[in-house]
This record gives structure tokens, C-alpha cells and sequence, in this order.
């Protein structure tokens, strides 16, 4: 953990952003059980995270990653453009290091898995709400795992993709062709193979299947 104390009176005010029932639910008797924190909204989407931090301004927001439409990264990385103070914890299924650096390259200040207890949930709520870096332990040695095995050979880059290159996926798996998505995304074919090649090299992916996988992973509609 690392980052500047940020001090403050009263509980935190907490958003929880995910498009599961049973997952907001579950925090929410977790949180409701401790007067450290008060829940200030819940959202099921993207979009309606930012909105609602934007009227809300809460000092955190627990952000799923994997939502239909604007996914948790995009959400994360608008909430934190903005003026505020609002800090974001992502909480998700997955542990791999392409979601870490994405959701940290976009702003949020802590990661844990959605199997982490009480204590640990609460912990990572405090770190982030006064400025600190929180890993969950069960993250940081995935991590650790996926570095030594990039030392063994795999070296590609865990980056996240820009809003163009989201757009040139969600085409690619569809099966269009260069030309295809040139016309749709008014660019030349020269720029979609640009952003081909670089989402190819960004994902370490060669395949269609690859690619599938990574957007259902992010909950991205085709």
C-alpha cells in the first residue's frame, strides 16, 4: 500500500456498482454491520455509477469490472476525471494481470477478488479511502506467478485497450473484415490494421477465440 493519509471524521460514504443482485446484497449486510461505513447508493451499471458519483460524491466506490455496455474500467476512469475526491476499490471474479493494470491505469486505488471476507473487504475500503494502494493477498501472488512466468518467456505487455481499440474488437469478433470496420468506425484501413496489430500485441491474443474470451470476460456486448 502506498499514497498520501487522507484523514477524515465520521464513516466512509460507499457506492457499490454491480450488476448482480445477490453481490450487492451480500455487501451490503457485510457493510451494514460495521458504523465505519454507510452506503450512500447502489448501481448496476457503468453508466449509472458515474452519474451517481458525480451527485453523490462518495469517498468510494467498490466497481465491478465485468457490466454489459460500459464496463468497470471506462467507469472507473470517468469517476476519477472528475473533480472529486472519489476513490475506487475494484471487487471481480478475476485476478489476472491484464484487470489489475487495466482498473489501475484508470484510476482505482485498490483490487480485491469477490471471495475475500469481511475483514479483508473492510481493510481495503479503509486503505483506499485515505489515499493507499491496496492488493488482496490472493491478487498480489497471482501477480507474482504471472511475472515469473513472463520472465520464462511470455514478456507481452499487460495494457489495457483504449476506447478505439474496445470498439475494433467488439467488430473483430463479429468477424468483420479490415474494411469493414474501416467503414463503420470512419478510419482508413491503414488505422484499423494499425489498431489490430496493437491489440494483438497489448493481449498477446492471435485468435478470434482469444478475443471472444477476453470481451465475455469483461462483460463487453458484440
Amino acid at each position: 500500500m502506498s499514497g498520501a493519509i487522507n484523514e477524515r471524521d465520521g464513516p466512509v460514504k460507499v457506492l457499490i456498482v454491480d450488476d448482480h443482485r445477490m453481490v450487492v446484497d451480500g455487501l451490503r449486510a457485510i457493510l451494514e454491520q460495521t458504523q465505519d461505513v454507510v452506503i450512500v447508493g447502489e448501481a448496476s451499471s457503468g453508466q449509472e455509477a458515474v452519474s451517481m458519483a458525480q451527485s453523490l460524491e462518495p469517498d468510494v466506490v467498490i466497481m465491478d469490472i465485468s457490466m454489459p455496455g460500459m464496463d468497470g474500467i471506462e467507469a472507473t476512469r470517468l469517476i476519477r476525471k472528475g473533480k472529486g475526491h472519489t476513490q475506487v476499490l475494484a471487487l471481480t471474479m478475476y485476478k489476472n494481470g491484464s484487470f489489475v493494470n487495466e482498473m489501475m491505469q484508470a484510476g482505482a486505488r485498490g483490487f480485491i477478488l469477490k471471495n475475500t471476507g469481511r475483514q479483508e473487504l473492510l481493510e481495503a475500503i479503509m486503505a483506499v479511502d485515505r489515499g493507499f494502494r491496496y492488493l488482496s493477498n490472493e491478487v498480489r501472488q497471482h501477480l507474482e506467478q504471472e511475472a515469473k512466468a513472463r520472465k520464462g518467456g511470455d514478456n507481452r505487455a499487460s495494457v489495457g485497450l483504449t476506447p478505439r481499440e474496445k470498439e475494433v474488437v467488439l467488430l473483430m469478433i463479429k468477424d468483420h473484415s479490415t474494411n469493414e470496420i474501416a467503414e463503420k468506425l470512419s478510419l482508413s484501413p491503414s488505422t484499423v490494421e494499425t489498431h489490430r496489430k496493437n491489440i494483438r500485441s497489448k493481449l498477446g491474443v492471435h485468435t478470434t477465440a482469444a478475443l471472444v474470451k477476453y470481451a465475455m470476460e469483461r462483460g463487453w456486448q458484440a
